[in-house]
Formats: structure tokens, sequence, C-alpha cells
């Protein structure tokens, strides 16, 4: 009979949509202050141009960011880490509209994990009315394996080397 493990730790992730960049800077501010130091951001992407899903919300001209985090974390608190970064959404909010949209989630050996307020087919509670999916692999040889429901931008070049990066981490702290 298997028994119950303890987790290992993980390396944190986050999203960041935006348009105006002085909430970019105040956002990761505040998952600096969450997560600790950033490792990495990568080059703001046109999200605009990858779909138009936020922007009667958030308005045209979206902008994305990923970014990796230095310090592990502990899996179990994902579902704390996304009410933290809603209730920030919400502090943000004009009019109830949202004017940043924060994906938090993390990184192991093997999968990329986000969380999400939204319940789907491939998703799991994990808490405090928060579900998490697995939105990537990696396999043995370091290739990166999407599922039905994974968004596109998580398969941009840069994205996928700033998700490479936190599973390079994760094993240079051998945790």
């Amino acid at each position: 009979m298997a028994q119950a493990k303890v987790y290992s730790p993980v390396i944190p992730f986050c999203a960041v949509m935006f348009r105006k960049n002085e909430l970019r800077e105040t956002a990761l501010d505040f998952l600096k202050n969450e997560l600790g130091e950033i490792a990495k951001i990568s080059d703001e992407v046109n999200f605009s141009a990858e779909t138009d899903y936020y922007d009667s919300e958030m308005g045209e001209n979206i902008k994305k960011i990923y970014a990796v985090f230095t310090n592990p974390m502990n899996r179990e608190n994902l579902a704390q880490l996304k009410c933290k970064t809603n209730a920030f959404e919400q502090n943000s909010a004009i009019n109830g509209k949202r004017q940043i949209n924060l994906d938090p989630g993390y990184i192991t050996k093997d999968k990329f994990v986000l969380a999400s307020a939204k319940d789907f087919s491939h998703r799991i509670a994990i808490g405090n009315g928060i579900f998490a999916e697995t939105t990537l692999n990696f396999s043995t040889g370091g290739k990166i394996k999407r599922f039905s429901w994974t968004y596109d931008d998580y398969l941009i070049p840069q994205v996928q080397e700033i998700l490479i990066l936190g599973r390079n981490l994760l094993s240079k702290k051998e945790i």
C-alpha cells in the first residue's frame, strides 16, 4: 500500500495581464512581497493579439508578462495565493472591471500548474473556492507537452523558456 508523502516544494510562477505599466509595477511589487525575489520576467507579449477574450472587461491593447520566482514555496499554499491575487485584482478594479489579471501557479520537475477560480472538467478543487489544473507537462527529454485546455500563449517560446528556467531552478535547489 502506498503511503502519503510530504509534498516537495515548488517554484512559484505568475502571469500578469495589464494595460498600464504603473499597475504592472505595483502588481510586481505585490508579488515580490508575497513570493520573494523574481528570477526572471519575460518580455511583454501583446496579449490582445492572442485573444480578445478579456478586452470587454479590461479594454484593448492588453499586455502580458510571465514571471518565475527564485524562492520555493509549498504547493499547498496555491489556493491562498490565488485568493490574495484575486483580492489585488478586485482592489485595482474600476467600476467593477479588472484593470489587471494575475494568474499564479507553480512549477515542479514534471509539470506546470495554474490556479483558477473557475471550475472545469479538468480542474480539481484545492480549497477556498479555488481550482488547479496541470497546464503543461515536462517530459524526461525536456520537451513540453500541451493539453487540449492549454492556453496558446503558454506555447510561445519565450514563455516556455521562463517555465524551463523555473524547472532548472528547482533542480539546482535539490528540494
